[in-house]
């Protein structure tokens, strides 16, 4: 069942999957890819920004779920992770532009590729989870804009993914007492 840390671990898992497929052959090192703002890069080769975190209009759960015996337990809630991937390199200008495009294209060829995260490698006691799917969104320049909204810092060419279905289980339980006995009382009726 997925806690409330599953937003960062799906994160973590991100970076996880993209650290394995660069670094080195793209990227020298693992700290070269992070979590992390346009705003705030640092020494970063490769960022995977979460800008946006909605919840799911595809997949709604209405109906509590049975916990153990004793206890029901409300639904979870379900979410769509939104991420902006984000190439900077450093180095001479008459190359930084080609090397960040070869970047986002393997990374648009990463992702086309393997577009699915096993919940279990994120979260083995989630037992009733559901694989978690990789989507390439298709954003115009003006919502690409509105989304890099950082002052002071051209816009870079960012590639747009949404991660879905993400559940996170409710922490309200309630009691319930399971029926252990019935007794039935069949009368005889007065059939005239």
């Amino acid at each position: 069942m997925a806690d409330y840390t599953i937003i960062a671990d799906v994160s973590e898992k991100l970076i996880e999957l993209l650290q394995h497929e660069f670094v080195p052959e793209f990227i020298s090192g693992k700290d070269g890819i992070a979590l992390c703002s346009p705003a705030d890069k640092s020494d970063v080769t490769l960022g995977l920004f979460l800008f946006d975190i909605r919840e799911s209009e595809e997949i709604r759960r209405s109906s509590a779920v049975i916990n153990g015996m004793n206890k029901m337990q409300y639904p979870p809630i379900f979410l769509n992770l939104y991420y902006m991937v984000t190439a900077y390199t450093a180095g001479d200008v008459r190359f930084r532009m080609s090397s960040e495009e070869r970047i986002l294209g393997r990374v648009i060829q990463y992702f086309h590729d393997y577009p699915l995260i096993s919940i279990d490698d994120i979260d083995p006691a989630d037992i009733n989870g559901v694989d978690l799917r990789i989507e390439m969104l298709r954003l115009d320049m003006e919502q690409k804009s509105k989304i890099w909204n950082f002052p002071n810092i051209p816009y870079k060419t960012s590639v747009f993914y949404k991660v879905s279905p993400v559940s996170i289980d409710s922490a309200r339980k309630k009691e319930i007492i399971r029926v252990r006995q019935a007794q039935i009382n069949i009368g005889e009726s007065n059939i005239k």
